[in-house]
């Protein structure tokens, strides 16, 4: 029943249960402590679940100031794993910031702002 309620083919509704699952095992990690390993591996499985489901957020390419080019990923299994590693070292990175309550919160309202200012489009992914 659940899932019939869920349009899976609906980007927004897959994101937002992205998210969901972010917040829900946050949330159980403040109560439950869950260890770090733990932690990573049930959100890296999460996000490989999501991105078998959802193509569309795979990082195909990125741009390099080293190699001053843009550095294509052709192999879809290495875009999988490129996307997951990034997925959990962002989430890694914004988890250790978070040390002060409301520290993160503080930061991410002000690039929410900017990103919306330079690209009005964020709006319909809230939407």
């Amino acid at each position: 029943k659940f899932l019939d309620v869920i349009n899976l083919s609906n980007e927004n509704t897959i994101i937002y249960l992205f998210t969901l699952f972010f917040f829900i095992i946050g949330l159980l990690d403040d109560y439950i402590n869950i260890s770090a390993k733990r932690r990573l591996l049930i959100i890296g499985v999460i996000v490989l679940i999501f991105l078998f489901i959802n193509n569309n957020i795979l990082i195909t390419e990125f741009y390099s100031s080293y190699f001053k080019n843009k550095i294509k990923i052709n192999i879809f299994y290495i875009q999988i794993l490129f996307t997951v590693f990034c997925i959990l070292f962002l989430q890694n990175c914004l988890n250790m910031y978070d040390g002060i309550n409301g520290s993160l919160l503080s930061s991410i309202i002000p690039l929410f702002i900017v990103l919306l200012y330079l690209n009005f489009s964020i709006i319909l992914f809230l939407t």
